[in-house]
């Protein structure tokens, strides 16, 4: 049973739920743990991903980006977030920073992705959380595509990931970042 019971998916599915407002407490409850964890480091914490838009379908994973403001504490953050039960699964470069991921693999609930504050990645996952939240369209036409797309990849989240990725690029584009 996950910590919390609003979270929680196999590692391979692609399975979506409405909007959960349990999401938003979860998320600052973690981003508490969080904080205390990593008290003596310089970084930012954010709620990204589906889960932070109120009114989008989402796979119930929480995604969090921490912004660093020393690239070079990486291993002191890793070893702080492996004593919180992330486990890293690497470095995903430009698509993502650093990766850690909570939970068994046929329970994950957390998404950690460690990127340099100033980065283009943390501008995008910001950018692309606030559109979603502020633009209506563009946030129920992504809600049908991840739908759709959940329905045709529903074992394969690679293939979901990479299909949604035009969308995101497109909508990043038109947001300027």
């Amino acid at each position: 049973m996950p910590e919390h019971p609003a979270l929680g998916l196999a590692r391979s599915k692609t399975t979506l739920q409405a909007h959960d407002p349990r999401w938003a407490a979860a998320f600052e409850a973690e981003a508490a743990k969080l904080r205390s964890t990593l008290a003596n480091m310089p970084f930012e914490v954010e709620h990204i991903g589906s889960t932070a838009v109120p009114g989008l379908h989402a796979k119930p994973i929480l995604d969090i980006a921490v912004g660093c403001h020393d690239a070079s504490s990486h291993a002191e953050i890793q070893a702080a977030l492996e004593s919180i039960e992330y486990v890293f699964h690497g470095d995903q470069g430009e698509e993502g920073g650093l990766l850690f991921m909570k939970g068994p693999d046929s329970c994950r609930t957390h998404h950690l992705h460690v990127v340099a504050l100033d980065s283009r990645q943390w501008r995008n996952y910001l950018a692309f959380r606030d559109g979603l939240r502020s633009n209506e369209t563009v946030r129920t036409a992504y809600s049908e595509l991840k739908k759709s797309l959940a329905a045709e990849f529903p074992e394969d989240r690679l293939s979901y990931q990479d299909a949604k990725s035009p969308f995101i690029e497109d909508a990043l584009r038109d947001l300027q970042v």
